[in-house]
């Protein structure tokens, strides 16, 4: 009856282990579906980056071009003037000094357009870059996130690994307690035969 009373014990220590082990891959399946997680967000978040500096890049460019642009409208002034000079100075220059002022004009305003166009671009352009920077704090903050619950687990792995030592240590124990037990009630067995031998022959 002693062997028995340690069955049960021994069927909840294994029923325990089988579980933890259980756990013990859940976790391990989800620390690596963490990991995978974390890959895609660092690929991603370089993306972003490349994003961000090709589009800082581009903005620069415009600012020059707009540089460029204005230097050539303020040029464009100034011939204007030198036209308006010459036709007070050369009447006989008057129809060349016309068709001039008439390009001059035709080119400031295809300047113009082409002034409004690029200041239109350079705003699009930094809301562009504003989304791009906002997207890219976000992923940041999923990317903390992630790394926070992968030491959560990767702590919780690491509680179940020393349960399971802690469980199989106390399953050893409990082996031995049996077998020191069993090995008591083997002698006590082999005493009451002893007594029960003696007795019958003093019965004798």
């Amino acid at each position: 009856m002693q062997a028995f009373f340690f069955l049960p014990q021994r069927a909840v220590a294994e029923a325990g282990q089988e579980a933890l082990q259980m756990r013990l891959s859940q976790s391990q399946e989800a620390c690596e579906h963490l990991r995978e997680q974390l890959e895609a967000l660092r690929r991603h978040s370089l993306s972003l980056q490349d994003s961000c500096t090709s589009l800082q890049t581009l903005n620069t460019q415009l600012q020059v071009d707009q540089a460029s642009l204005s230097s050539q409208h303020a040029t464009v002034l100034a011939r204007c003037s030198e036209s308006e000079a010459r036709r007070a100075a050369l009447e006989a220059e008057s129809k060349v000094w016309a068709r001039e002022r008439e390009e001059s004009a035709a080119r400031m305003e295809s300047l113009r357009r082409d002034h409004e166009r690029m200041t239109a671009l350079q705003q699009q352009q930094e809301v562009e870059l504003e989304e791009l920077l906002e997207k890219y704090s976000q992923l940041r903050g999923s990317y903390r996130s992630l790394e926070a619950q992968h030491r959560e687990l990767e702590g919780r792995y690491k509680e179940l690994l020393d349960s399971k030592t802690q469980l199989e240590e106390r399953e050893t124990e409990i082996k031995l307690e049996r077998q020191k037990m069993e090995a008591e009630a083997q002698k006590t067995l082999e005493r009451e035969r002893e007594l029960e031998r003696l007795k019958d022959d003093n019965e004798r």
